[in-house]
């Protein structure tokens, strides 16, 4: 009987076990339509031009046999090569000539010394091409990464970029290169001068194609209509992506396959006819190279993060990390390559990550596999897709790492298939992760209308048990489960027996409350679900004897009151479509288990109202707030101690007291709005408004009526008294020196933001140029009214940009940005709020000039860093300010703006920290008194225009050449270019500076270990 049994469980096992990994019909359908797709498409993408055609031998061939109206032909084989030789340039004679297979690098193979020919330089190739019938042929190098020369017979036919012997002399254009001519039918000398010093492409990667006029036509139309396809491709499912992402911004694997859609698009439009030099002109090697690389690395980064999001369980974290880690800083060095002009290096250097990439592939390939198994929604249709791209993938790695060479790999056409197949996969899966969204939201609606029906339940039904059975039986239902249990606790015997057990009938099943899945679930308050019960020692299998039912899988879930008291467990058993339940599953038990726990709590509501009363009568004798109750016949019903403390009444005798009493004379207002709100039914709030005491005084309060509606009938109102009194008057403290918002925050923050605290923050020093003799001239009055209506702009420009006044000190303004609150964007509002005082400054001073009054000059010093903020004085007057390192320095950089004639200063920490674009100028490397460490201060030009400040643009240039010649000593140079600026900006106090500098330094050069700082 026990081996029947046990014989029968394997079976049921082995069976749902085999049925639950088995992918559904959709899925098998999406699969068979991808399949057919790829087969219908295909014909498009695998470019069979050239299969079967000769190929040079010894630097000739003959294409006599060819029909080059028919296809286009890969001028394959060997080359004549010269190294160092650019034949027709340099019309060298005698030059020697070796044999190198085309295409290839000249870098892979030996010249007669038996080395390896070296990365950079240049060469030239030669071909002598015999049989080409007479008529119209062209030319075409598909994708080049070195300067070309192309001479056809003699005659310089194509040119692309310049070819030079030296890094310098040479330009690098890449993309497309054609070349049209007109064949007599006689033999054709090919010659084609290489330069390459800034790209490791040492030759060709692509051999060369030769076709008749219509035929390369042809050619290239079908590669670009293929390469536009693609691209629209990359778009649409990147807007699908972002589109998904905004509509629904937990589903962070949409973000991340939309990013990476957004990145490959940037290299793809590289590919065939170059869509991207097309879309950006005059673009550089340099950035060109960085639009192929940069976005390449974000590519492969978020198409990782879009599998490990998928599939967060078959995906390891330490992984994760390397991914970040190693794709981060490979981002920071080939962004570090292309600042420097590097190219050369970045492109040896990339195929490291063709191959990094693959790894990468290979592993995700393991996450999806193990998520194909685990039956993980869309993991099939991606292993296709995937696997079709990583086969044309590892052909391009191998490749580009020189491994294989051009010839011997897959055509490259399956590569752009590989892709599309690729891209088209991820919109399937997009498509039936969306389904499946779907799927859950109606399930949900599904689910809370039953659980709406069990609340509507537990509020009618009078039998309890009746009641329970409903319960666990449609708990059962939605879980998809084959039965259900719910087991209550006994105290006195302290066991768990079946109060509703489906499938055995009258029985009464009872064991200890420690013993068994359920009971382990009730002892330790968690919820336990069990995948396979035979594998569980907890599991007691004699029940499964007993009863003949086969327990697969189980879902426990403790039932507990409102107060956290356990009073049983429900458990449902054996997930029918698959094997286990899941987290929705629990979520989903979770609801009913507290439906069951309501309808078991009914039984003593009345207690809880009881209890539920005392507890509310309590929270409004201690609540913060005034709370007035009035009954229906305006008799204050409840009034707690702080309405009284409000109102400076007495209520310890008697609370029942008349409205109309207690809101006399100037409070009647308070009863028209009880009245109004009695009459409408509709909450009235007055904000901020003042309520006169019975001594004469007056409260300033937020006061709401609020009414008090039973069944559809006023029984009374509420009436809710705020004391404002004290706030009001801190926050109108406060707004002379703060913005509202801040004012706000400080007031509404738990912390004592106004104690000593170390904040990161900008401080802003603004002072009056030769304010005494201004006004000496204008008087006292008008000197104040002066003082009061540039304060005024100046104030509104600080709170405009989230600044605090910290203090006016004569003509002088001392601002902070960043504490006590920070905005995140102290510093660009700091300097933002400097470039805006300018401005209004310049205002100010146009209508000073038209009323032939002396303009006013002001000078701004701004310094970042570590300050310490907090009220600082004595007992008798406190202010909040900032001291610290960064004060000091802001006011001495104030203090600069004279000595360089600059109207707004700033440190470098400041400096870098600028989020926008703004037109800056290094100034000098000073060394202030009271500071060991140098500081570089920056000049901010943004307030000016052309008309204040002529030529800008070619002074910030000249004047940077200039300064990195100053730094590195060439002290003649310099004094060059201060003086070429001079003539350009006569009155630049800071090219008469240096250029005086640089005569003395010509004169007497500083000492040896002389570090560049002035001290300040």
């Amino acid at each position: 009987m026990d081996n029947e049994y046990t014989f029968r469980r394997e079976m049921a096992k082995i069976l749902r076990d085999t049925t639950s990994r088995l992918p559904s019909i959709p899925v098998l359908l999406s699969a068979i339509t991808l399949f057919v797709l790829a087969m219908i498409i295909s014909p498009f993408y695998v470019q069979e031009d050239g299969i079967g055609a000769p190929t040079s031998e010894n630097g000739v061939i003959d294409i006599s046999d060819w029909d080059m109206t028919q296809e286009v032909m890969p001028l394959m084989g060997e080359w004549e090569f010269y190294w160092d030789q650019l034949l027709k340039s340099e019309k060298a004679d005698g030059a020697t000539s070796d044999y190198l297979p085309m295409p290839a690098l000249w870098s892979d193979h030996f010249n007669s010394m038996g080395a390896n020919y070296p990365s950079a330089g240049v060469a030239t190739y030669r071909l002598l091409i015999k049989g080409l019938k007479p008529g119209k042929y062209q030319l075409y190098f598909p994708q080049l990464y070195v300067p070309v020369r192309v001479w056809l017979d003699g005659e310089l036919s194509a040119e692309n970029g310049r070819v030079g012997r030296l890094p310098e002399d040479t330009i690098t254009a890449w993309g497309n290169s054609i070349l049209n001519f007109t064949s007599d039918g006689s033999s054709h000398e090919l010659l084609i001068e290489v330069a390459a010093h800034h790209h490791r492409a040492n030759g060709f990667e692509e051999p060369p194609l030769l076709g008749s006029e219509q035929t390369m036509e042809d050619h290239i139309q079908v590669a670009s209509a293929l390469g536009t396809l693609f691209l629209a491709i990359l778009l649409m499912l990147s807007v699908y992506g972002f589109c998904i992402f905004f509509f629904r911004p937990g589903d962070r694997s949409s973000l991340y396959f939309a990013i990476f859609c957004a990145a490959f698009l940037v290299p793809s439009a590289s590919f065939n006819t170059n869509f991207l030099s097309v879309a950006i002109e005059d673009l550089s090697f340099s950035n060109f190279l960085a639009l192929v690389y940069l976005p390449g690395i974000i590519a492969v980064a978020s198409f990782y993060f879009y599998v490990a999001e998928l599939y967060k369980e078959e995906t390891h974290r330490f992984v994760s990390y390397a991914v970040v880690g190693v794709y981060g800083l490979a981002f920071l060095l080939f962004y570090s390559f292309f600042v420097v002009g590097d190219t050369n290096t970045a492109s040896v250097w990339y195929p490291l990550i063709t191959i990094s990439s693959l790894v990468v592939l290979i592993y995700l390939l393991s996450v999806i596999l193990r998520a194909s198994w685990n039956g993980r929604d869309g993991a099939l249709i991606l292993l296709l897709g995937i696997l079709f791209f990583a086969v044309t993938l590892a052909n391009d790695a191998l490749v580009a790492s020189n491994m294989i060479t051009y010839d011997q790999a897959l055509p490259p056409g399956l590569t752009g298939l590989g892709l599309v197949i690729f891209l088209i996969s991820q919109a399937v899966i997009l498509a039936e992760r969306w389904s499946k969204t779907l799927e859950y939201s109606e399930q949900m609606t599904k689910d809370l209308g039953q659980l709406v029906e069990m609340s509507s339940a537990i509020s009618s039904e009078m039998n309890l048990r009746d009641l329970l059975f409903k319960i666990v039986h449609s708990a059962g239902e939605f879980l998809n489960s084959e039965r259900g249990s719910l087991f209550l606790y006994d105290e006195e015997t302290d066991e768990l027996w079946s109060f509703i057990a489906e499938g055995v009938g009258d029985k009464e099943i009872r064991f200890p409350a420690e013993q068994g899945v359920a009971g382990a679930c009730f002892k330790s308050g968690e919820t336990i679900n069990v995948k396979d019960a035979y594998k569980d020692e907890r599991f007691i299998a004699l029940v499964d004897k007993k009863t003949g039912f086969i327990t697969q899988s189980i879902l426990s879930m403790p039932v507990s009151t409102k107060a956290g008291r356990r009073i049983g467990v429900m458990q449902v058993l054996n997930k029918k479509s698959r094997l286990g339940f899941d987290a929705i599953d629990e979520s989903r038990l979770r609801a009913f288990a507290s439906q069951a726990a309501i309808a078991l709590e009914n039984a003593t509501l009345f207690t809880d109202v009881m209890e539920a009363r005392n507890y509310n009568d309590s929270i409004l004798s201690s609540m913060s707030n005034g709370v007035i109750t009035v009954g229906q016949k305006n008799r204050v019903e409840k009034i707690n101690e702080s309405a009284a403390s409000i109102l400076d009444i007495d209520t310890e005798n008697d609370q029942r007291v008349d409205v109309n009493d207690l809101f006399s004379g100037q409070n009647e207002w308070v009863l028209e709005d009880i009245k109004e709100v009695n009459s409408s039914l509709q909450p009235l709030t007055r904000v901020d408004v003042d309520l006169d005491l019975p001594e004469g005084d007056a409260k300033s309060v937020n006061l709401s009526v609020v009414p008090l509606v039973l069944e559809q009938q006023n029984i009374g109102s509420l009436v809710l008294l705020d004391d404002i009194t004290e706030e009001k008057r801190v926050k109108g403290t406060m707004a002379r020196f703060l913005t509202k918002e801040i004012a706000d925050q400080v007031l509404g923050s738990d912390d004592d933001l106004l104690s000593g605290t170390n904040y990161d923050a900008s401080i802003m020093f603004s002072d009056i140029r030769s304010f005494t003799s201004i006004s000496e001239s204008l008087g006292p009055k008008d000197t104040v009214s002066l003082l009061n209506h540039l304060f005024t702009e100046m104030v509104e420009e600080i709170f405009n940009h989230k600044g605090v006044l910290d203090k006016f000190i004569g003509d002088a303004i001392m601002a902070v940005f960043g504490a006590p609150i920070s905005s995140g964007e102290d510093q660009e509002n700091s300097v933002a709020s400097a470039i805006g005082i300018k401005r209004s400054l310049n205002r100010i001073n146009r209508t000073r000039v038209e009323e032939n009054k002396e303009p006013i000059r002001m000078g701004i010093g701004i310094a970042s860093g570590s300050v310490i903020a907090g009220t600082i004085g004595s007992p008798k007057r406190m202010e909040y300010t900032v001291i610290g390192d960064s004060v000091n320095l802001a006011s001495r950089i104030e203090g600069l703006t004279k000595y360089y004639d600059a109207g707004i200063l700033v440190c470098n920490t400041t400096k870098i920290s600028l989020e926008q674009k703004h037109k800056l100028r290094e100034v000098d490397l000073i060394r202030v008194r009271g500071q060991n460490k140098p500081n570089e201060i920056w000049q901010v030009l943004d307030y000016h225009d052309e008309i204040s400040f002529p030529h800008i643009s070619d002074v910030l240039e000249i004047h940077g050449i200039a300064m990195a010649l100053w730094k590195a000593g060439d002290w003649k140079h310099s004094l060059e270019k201060f003086e070429e600026l001079l003539q350009i900006s006569p009155q630049d106090r800071i090219a008469m500076i240096y250029a005086d500098r640089c005569r003395n330094f010509v004169k007497e050069p500083p000492a040896e270990d002389w570090d560049g700082v002035w001290n300040a």
